[in-house]
């Protein structure tokens, strides 16, 4: 609240400096302070600085590495974010996260073939290419971005052409959380004011979070079908997470998925306040036009 009444860059290097902040307050505390240089004085390089810094102190805490790199990839530092979700993989090499959070980043870095074959040696892994029933958790959320690269890899090796298989439904979200024991109720109003309540917690649902803690992943998708058109509300209720530290919450919601005209939004939310039902984001379920409002 400080940093944001101050009149200038100037004054805010100098109230930092004088009072040593970035040494003396918590890590989360340092991240929103990054994100004050980038948000109140378009200052990318000195949000570059701090988290790099943050980074290196924290080069062991593969949580904290995962929050500074949401932050990095949601300025659009992609360079930088894919370097975090590297480390990130070395400390979790056998987190099925590890495997979708690389694939992912190099996707959006233009790195085609490392994306395809860091899914290609996990769906090889889990013998996925031969479930019998429907994939759950991770296991549905990495098969569902496979057909998409192989969607991909079919327009490509035909011109570009919109051509090849095309999902039913028309928005997919995808939600990432950075602590494993966050727990919280994600409810979903339909057009019609109907709504589905997800509860992700230990009480509600322990074989989720058992089947979370042995694949290593924080993740969930959901999608909306043709047949629900209109205004979505997505409201939230943090319940916490076993510590004083707050859980960063990633949505990257794909409209038109699956077809030659996907498009992705992200949001990031910092969940501190618990047991408070508020909207976190609205969505416009429209194959012709979508918006995304925060």
């Amino acid at each position: 609240e400080k940093l944001y009444s101050l009149n200038s860059k100037i004054e805010a290097d100098e109230y930092l400096n004088n009072q040593n902040l970035l040494e003396k307050v918590s890590t989360y505390n340092v991240i929103d302070i990054a994100e004050f240089y980038v948000q109140q004085w378009g200052d990318k390089e000195r949000f570059l600085q701090i988290l790099k810094a943050l980074a290196v102190k924290n080069k062991t805490n593969p949580v904290v590495l995962k929050t500074i790199a949401y932050h990095l990839e949601y300025y659009d530092e992609l360079d930088e974010s894919l370097r975090i979700y590297q480390e990130v993989f070395k400390l979790r090499p056998g987190y099925a996260q590890s495997y979708r959070d690389l694939s992912r980043i190099n996707n959006k870095k233009g790195n085609f073939d490392k994306s395809f074959d860091l899914l290609s040696r996990y769906i090889k892994y889990r013998g996925l290419e031969e479930l019998k029933i429907p994939a759950q958790g991770i296991d549905s959320i990495i098969l569902t971005d496979y057909e998409g690269l192989l969607l991909t890899k079919h327009r490509n090796e035909n011109g570009g052409l919109a051509t090849g298989p095309e999902s039913e439904e028309t928005v997919r979200m995808v939600f990432e959380w950075t602590h494993g024991d966050a727990e919280f109720d994600l409810q979903f109003v339909n057009p019609d004011n109907r709504f589905f309540v997800w509860q992700h917690s230990l009480e509600n649902d322990a074989a989720l979070i058992k089947r979370e803690k042995q694949l290593g992943y924080s993740s969930e998708q959901f999608f909306t079908g043709k047949d629900t058109a209109g205004r979505w509300q997505v409201n939230i209720k943090y319940l916490g997470n076993r510590s004083y530290d707050p859980t960063y919450l990633k949505v990257t919601v794909y409209y038109n998925s699956g077809t030659a005209y996907e498009r992705a939004e992200v949001q990031l939310y910092k969940l501190t306040e618990k047991n408070v039902s508020y909207e976190l984001f609205s969505f416009v379920n429209n194959p012709v036009k979508s918006a995304l409002s925060p």
